[in-house]
């Protein structure tokens, strides 16, 4: 941002659909941006699914293998236990490296659930039902700069070119940050920002 003295890293990325040892070696190098000083917003299509940790309260249940194809189930899971269950992965390795799941702090901490809508899995009907494979992550100094995250899910409504769904199979995520936070996290010494002063950007 301009007048900062540190740089904003974004990334966006569509990760490998075939291979979870893949993805998860592309995540990986994604942790790299989590150190200090640096500051970073991740997003992409991460062919993989967030994990469902006892008590989260992640609402979409994870894919049904039994109904996907075959195809789509074997590029979208791995063996755990010596059993194929979907890929979760590349969340646990994000988040495990301290990243925030922009959407997960949006629903936990500003009580927005919808945030947490599926991003995309309505067509074709053979990936094992609607998922949230679309998500952003922040580096933790970004945290409190998250204020919303809207999935921006339209089908054929008065102006069809207006459906997101006949531009992309992919749901619009729409995320809305502070800028007096960003600013604050941008600008290391800087005192914390007042909750009462915070304006969205």
């Amino acid at each position: 941002m301009s007048g900062c003295p540190l740089p904003l890293h974004v990334v966006s990325s569509t990760f490998c659909g075939h291979d979870e040892a893949v993805r998860a070696s592309e995540v990986r190098w994604l942790t790299t941006l989590n150190q200090p000083a640096r500051n970073a917003l991740i997003g992409g299509t991460f062919r993989s699914f967030p994990d469902h940790p006892p008590g989260r309260g992640e609402p979409t249940p994870l894919p049904d293998l039994a109904t996907a194809d075959p195809v789509f189930r074997t590029q979208r899971t791995r063996y755990e236990r010596g059993q194929q269950v979907a890929d979760t992965m590349p969340d646990r390795i994000l988040r495990d490296s301290g990243l925030v799941d922009v959407a997960r702090e949006a629903a936990d901490r500003h009580r927005q659930h919808a945030a947490l809508a599926p991003t995309t899995g309505y067509a074709p009907t053979t990936c094992g039902g609607p998922q949230r494979t679309d998500r952003i992550y922040v580096t933790p100094g970004l945290r409190d700069a998250v204020r919303s995250v809207e999935v921006v899910d339209t089908v054929h409504e008065d102006d069809d070119a207006a459906a997101t769904r006949t531009v992309s199979p992919h749901a619009l995520l729409l995320v809305r940050l502070d800028r007096a936070q960003m600013e604050h996290a941008l600008t290391p010494g800087h005192r914390a920002v007042p909750t009462a002063t915070r304006s969205p950007s």
